[in-house]
């Protein structure tokens, strides 16, 4: 009787033993479970920052290099193209007024030539400043001027464009106008500087045609 309480006695811690063990190595794998899946977490977060760090760095990269192209292109239309020019003095009146402005096509005549009625941007020899003017007679063609009438070739201007609030005066000519050159005018005949004064003007020292008044936006037109 007393051997087999003391067996029964005996046997007992043994099967707790071995219980605890058990559960321990259960925690054990649970906490190898966690610590894995947490590591795996923090990697998978990084990787998405830097991710996302890396695509900020590209569309910045990106911003950038859009800026820059849109500059150069700018700045090569403004060098080669286009310009931009402010009207200052009566002489293009009323087709222009003092502090319009305008933009000026600066490639049209590298490959046309300038046509009757254009208006230009001219710079004469000797001349220090840019002036606006209109193509009126083209080359090989003779030009006189009979009390403020332009006669080409003999006839009369048929589409002037002078200012009809007042009369053109006085007389010119007649001269040939050389090949490669045009003969300009303003359109405020009686208050322009132009090629009655100044002499024909080769085609080569066009610094561009004027497309479009700009400002004020009340005079926004093409011309």
């Amino acid at each position: 009787m007393n051997m087999e309480n003391d067996n029964e006695v005996e046997g007992t811690p043994e099967v707790e033993i071995n219980s605890k063990s058990v559960a321990g190595v259960e925690i054990d794998e649970q906490s190898d479970q966690k610590i894995k899946a947490d590591i795996q977490k923090l990697q998978s977060e990084e990787e998405e920052k830097a991710r996302i760090k890396k695509e900020k760095r590209k569309e910045r990269k990106s911003f950038f290099l859009t800026l820059l192209t849109a500059f150069i292109i700018a700045l090569s239309l403004r060098i080669f193209v286009f310009e931009f020019v402010g009207i200052d003095g009566p002489s293009m009146e009323p087709t222009l007024v003092k502090g319009e402005s305008v933009v000026i096509n600066k490639l049209v005549y590298k490959y046309s030539t300038p046509s009757r009625g254009d208006v230009v941007v001219v710079l004469f020899p000797d001349v220090t400043e840019h002036y606006v003017k209109r193509v009126i007679g083209l080359p090989g063609e003779t030009i006189q001027i009979k009390n403020g009438v332009v006669y080409i070739n003999g006839q009369a201007l048929s589409t002037d464009y002078y200012n009809k609030e007042e009369v053109p005066a006085g007389d010119f000519g007649p001269i040939v106008v050389e090949q490669g050159s045009v003969f300009l005018m303003g359109d405020n005949r009686n208050h322009s500087q132009d090629s009655r004064a100044l002499g024909t003007l080769k085609i080569s020292d066009i610094t561009g045609k004027v497309e479009f008044i700009v400002w004020p936006f009340n005079r926004i037109k093409k011309l």
